[in-house]
């Protein structure tokens, strides 16, 4: 009996600290999640709204934003594109994401959905109105919020693929389809 009693003190104290560390914000195991700590449909949108308004209407000071320091943006769709190798860091920091970004024409986008939103990451689709075909995308956005504060929410990892075929079409160029026998 002693034992026991032994074991149910640990595993109360663990349960413990491990509550005051979690993202909770009240209530010890099922309570509202701490906006500070893990996203919610408000950050999330807030933050779907600024990646989309880094591609239709960049400036630097919404990168400067935004953006973390540490960011890195991955997507084999506009690698392709570009020439680079695939499966390479399209933007290995938040300074190449503003080289390139910044250099680029504006980017319709429209939103489609929000697919889901964790504690730290949001999967969103969305298309752009280039003509003659719409591109749709898939985006998976990490996300940081290092000062702890509703608003300071930021964009640490883009992932990003698109119809490519279409957008080269988009651009002025050529795509050869397969035949299918």
């Amino acid at each position: 009996m002693r034992s026991f009693i032994s074991v149910a003190a640990v595993v109360a104290t663990t349960l413990v600290s491990s509550a005051a560390a979690a993202p909770w914000g009240n209530g010890l195991f099922w309570g509202n999640l701490n906006p500070n700590k893990c996203l919610n449909p408000h950050s999330a949108k807030y933050l779907v709204d600024a990646f989309g308004g880094l591609l239709s209407n960049y400036t630097t000071a919404n990168a400067e934003k935004y953006l973390a320091d540490d960011l890195t943006d991955w997507s084999d769709s506009i690698n392709f594109l570009a020439g680079q190798p695939l499966g390479n860091a399209t933007f290995p920091s938040k300074q190449a994401f503003e080289a390139g970004q910044g250099a680029q024409p504006a980017i319709p986008f429209e939103l489609l959905a929000i697919e889901a939103v964790t504690c730290d990451t949001i999967a969103l689709r969305w298309k752009t109105g280039l003509q003659p075909e719409p591109v749709k995308g898939i985006t998976i956005l990490k996300a940081e919020n290092t000062k702890n504060n509703n608003d300071t929410w930021q964009i640490k990892t883009i992932y990003t693929e698109f119809n490519s075929a279409s957008w080269v079409r988009d651009i002025g160029g050529n795509v050869t389809l397969p035949s299918y026998g």
